[in-house]
């Protein structure tokens, strides 16, 4: 049987939305969709794990971060959790090209793109296709109907500069990023260690902090 679909966002959704969800649940077949689960709380999570274990509905949810870590434990022991890979190159190829069709067809702008563009534009998204997206719509942005867009790869550079990165100081790619081990590779190579380290802490927000105790050779290491 064909299931109907609902979505529930946690900044508009709260319980009364998952019950009444659940209350027409009753009576047809749903699948429930929620972007940003993690950002329901503790008792939200709890709340809606009662229809799941039941069956009322079937759930897919999405978040950015670890589920492990911004989900409730007895929602995630219950959960098949699958890790969404970043997009490959080809794939950033294929989402510029169609945006671009879809420009040159309801826009009517035309938009052509070097190779050192293209390049860049795909390269240093991170294999996020919102990046990409952003980053093109940012460059044809006031463009008139008619109009013809030569986009090259300075002008792709000047855009991700002024971009922010994605960096969580306090998710796992922070730690993935920063660990003792990397800082006593630095300190082994005879370079400062605050000059020689990833450039991504720094431009995404989350300075390093010191304390006189937390590691013998740095002076201590916590994390912003």
């Amino acid at each position: 049987m064909k299931k109907e679909f609902r979505s529930l966002r946690p900044a508009s959704s709260n319980v009364s939305d998952i019950k009444a969800v659940a209350q027409e649940a009753q009576a047809k077949d749903i699948l429930v969709f929620i972007d940003e689960i993690d950002r329901f709380s503790g008792a939200q999570q709890d709340y809606l794990l009662d229809f799941t274990e039941t069956g009322t509905f079937d759930l897919i949810a999405a978040t950015t971060g670890n589920p492990c870590h911004v989900l409730t434990p007895a929602l995630v022991s219950r959960a098949s959790i699958f890790q969404l890979e970043p997009h490959s190159l080809d794939d950033l190829r294929q989402v510029v090209g169609r945006a671009i069709a879809f420009l040159a067809s309801h826009k009517d702008v035309d938009v052509h793109l070097d190779d050192d563009a293209m390049k860049q534009l795909t390269g240093r998204a991170g294999g996020d296709a919102r990046r990409v997206l952003n980053a093109l719509e940012t460059l044809v942005l006031g463009s008139e109907p008619g109009s013809a867009i030569s986009i090259t790869g300075a002008m792709v550079d000047e855009v991700y500069q002024a971009s922010p990165l994605p960096f969580d100081c306090r998710g796992d790619y922070h730690y993935d990023t920063i660990s003792l081990h990397q800082i006593d590779a630095w300190l082994g190579s005879g370079r400062h260690p605050l000059l020689a380290g990833p450039p991504d802490p720094f431009r995404g927000g989350s300075p390093f902090h010191c304390s006189p105790h937390s590691h013998p050779r740095l002076g201590g290491y916590r994390p912003g």
